[in-house]
């Protein structure tokens, strides 16, 4: 079933749309009245032939497996680089797994784009964003630097937080090994690393350091026990439940008084005033969409720069899908070329 999967995936980009709907129905419609991205509906529906059932029933390690060989069925294919190579960044538990991506471009000091994986806290890594990270860093003409954190249950808490930091405090003080602009250094991440990329503003500000050039928050979890509609209206079906959610929660935090901890909810915290500009996107077919959304109008309030947009037939986790859909690759590509203006590049 798994060849079913990704002999599927092959396929899926070069089939007429008539005979997709024809063989798997019409997409389903979002609450907003726009139809999923067509592609994706078959995805998901081969998904579902395949029988390969959640990630939430595994343990964390079988999990982590699964999740990196279901990816490379969907992902996008290699891009060329000048550079690829492994780092170790010294973290507060340890040396930290991480890996520099540089373009072709010409440029004597590049900036610098600090990516922290998506998985709940508990899976990815480095393999799994691999593509999308080179991706990035040609489309953008920037440096990126993927950070391996330490991951939950083995680490709960604010262990992940706490490598985020490290991690751009040692590409600040290595801006000149690494060849990066020290004055464009951007942080980003998609899903669970969008949220420690949130959190990681906040401390920055309570400590009274730099914030980063430029904030990108790819679907972001802003609120543990959100009561948002769209954790109610997507949460069942897509590759991100709610049963799923709950049990990247259960792994990663100590106990409950820790889901109201602004590092883990950035949307509880007491004020949003003087953080990072913030480069936003969500999914529309996402349950974490109208809490991203909400984090957005939060910051904007407090007067924070806000590049907020909404890919309305996308779901959840579509930067490491660009194989699957035209529509994730275009996504993707938008990320990036909105980075390079952010980051002077364009």
């Amino acid at each position: 079933m798994k060849r079913l999967l990704r002999g599927g995936v092959r396929a899926l980009t070069a089939t007429p749309e008539r005979l997709l709907r024809a063989s798997f129905g019409d997409p389903p419609r979002s609450d907003r009245g726009i139809e999923q991205d067509l592609h994706t509906h078959v995805l998901l529906s081969l998904m579902r032939l395949a029988k390969l059932g959640e990630l939430h029933h595994l343990s964390p390690a079988k999990a982590r497996h699964r999740f990196q060989a279901d990816g490379a069925a969907v992902d996008l294919p290699p891009t060329s680089l000048a550079e690829q190579r492994e780092l170790e960044i010294p973290g507060p538990g340890g040396p930290l797994p991480a890996r520099l991506y540089r373009p072709h471009a010409q440029a004597a000091s590049l900036p610098v784009l600090l990516w922290f994986h998506g998985g709940g806290f508990v899976i990815g890594g480095l393999e799994s964003h691999a593509s999308a990270c080179a991706c990035l860093a040609s489309r953008i003409g920037c440096v990126v630097v993927a950070v391996d954190y330490r991951k939950s249950p083995e680490h709960k808490f604010p262990s992940a937080s706490d490598d985020a930091l490290a991690s751009l405090s040692w590409v600040r003080a290595h801006a000149a090994k690494l060849g990066v602009d020290p004055d464009r250094v951007a942080i980003g991440g998609d899903s669970a690393g969008a949220n420690l990329c949130a959190g990681l503003c906040h401390r920055l500000r309570d400590a009274d350091l730099p914030q980063p050039t430029v904030q990108a928050l790819l679907y972001p979890m802003t609120q543990c026990n959100a009561r948002f509609a769209s954790r109610t209206q997507f949460g069942e079906g897509a590759l991100l439940t709610t049963k799923m959610i709950d049990w990247f929660h259960d792994h990663y935090l100590r106990g409950p008084e820790d889901a109201a901890n602004p590092l883990v909810s950035p949307l509880s915290a007491a004020r949003f005033d003087g953080l990072a500009p913030a480069l936003i996107r969500t999914a529309g077919f996402d349950p974490l969409r109208d809490e991203g959304a909400a984090y957005a109008d939060a910051l904007r309030e407090a007067g924070v720069s806000v590049d907020y947009r909404c890919h309305e037939r996308l779901i959840h986790g579509f930067l490491t899908m660009g194989g699957a859909s035209p529509a994730n690759k275009k996504a993707i590509f938008e990320l990036g070329d909105d980075l390079a203006v952010a980051l002077g590049r364009s």
